[in-house]
């Protein structure tokens, strides 16, 4: 069975912020989800306990997570077998580009309600989202993030620890969960025609360096497009 997106939601639709409940809006307009797990959607002050990453603007919390997690992040009220989309926003406002931001945690969640028992995300294990990740490492796009980095490090003249931060950025970006979300977020945005998602979502490919360019020129992006289309008929979404 499938549901729309605000069907399966926890939170009370009026409470979020308006980006975010035209967002929801938006996912419904192009796809259904399955039905099974519940979704809390929080404004926090922060996502993340890690040092190192105090700005981030998203993260989903996935049914695995600890209460005292949740609870370190803000997250008072745990429902079981739920998953947590954080958004930041209490001490400073959404980010830049929230609808973005929150279509990428929406595409962790649809991600994790796929998932096998090896991971929290399907994307990991060889299911349906793999198809996606795979027309995205053919892309243009990751062809040329990779190049750019193996011209860089191999660059004497470069700092030893710039190579580093760099080679790890890139694997974060690549791996197969993040891959989908982001493929996810452009695709709702390009199917949905949303002008105001489409406006962010240029700004984000505006981005000159190579090492934060995380989002598909159009026609990069089609025939990853196309596998989601074809997932979400596939799965009957």
């Amino acid at each position: 069975m499938a549901a729309a997106l605000e069907h399966l939601l926890t939170t009370t639709l009026t409470s979020l912020p308006s980006d975010l409940q035209e967002v929801i809006g938006l996912v419904g307009k192009v796809h259904l989800h399955p039905e099974g797990v519940p979704l809390s959607v929080h404004i926090v002050p922060r996502v993340t306990t890690d040092p190192e990453n105090l700005l981030a603007n998203g993260r989903l919390l996935h049914r695995g997570t600890s209460e005292a997690e949740l609870a370190a992040l803000g997250v008072q009220a745990h429902e079981p077998e739920t998953a947590y989309v954080l958004m930041r926003g209490e001490t400073a406002p959404l980010s830049a580009n929230p609808r973005m931001t929150f279509l990428h945690e929406l595409g962790h969640y649809l991600d994790h309600v796929f998932y096998s028992l090896s991971s929290p995300y399907a994307s990991a294990s060889y299911t349906y989202p793999l198809v996606v990740v795979l027309a995205a490492n053919n892309s243009r796009l990751i062809t040329d993030r990779k190049d750019e980095l193996s011209v860089f490090i191999s660059d004497a003249q470069n700092d030893d620890a710039k190579k580093s931060k760099y080679k790890a950025q890139i694997e974060t970006d690549h791996h197969n969960k993040e891959l989908f979300a982001c493929a996810y977020a452009q695709w709702v945005a390009t199917r949905s025609q949303d002008a105001k998602t489409l406006e962010e979502l240029n700004r984000l490919r505006q981005n000159k360096q190579w090492m934060d360019r995380r989002y598909w020129d159009d026609d990069d992006f089609e025939p990853i497009g196309k596998q989601f289309d074809e997932l979400k008929s596939a799965m009957g979404l």
